[in-house]
């Protein structure tokens, strides 16, 4: 078995996007930016 989730198959060729994150060098925004994401605020 393959490592990784199942991907789809398509009779044709298919775009796949990815979008990324950069986080600017701040501690304030980085604090906020994890705040924002654990898991009580989810």
């Amino acid at each position: 078995m393959t490592q990784g989730y199942q991907v789809k198959e398509y009779s044709q060729p298919v775009k796949r996007y990815c979008q990324t994150l950069d986080l600017k060098d701040s501690p304030e925004l980085i604090a906020r930016y994890r705040e924002a994401h654990d898991p009580q605020h989810a």
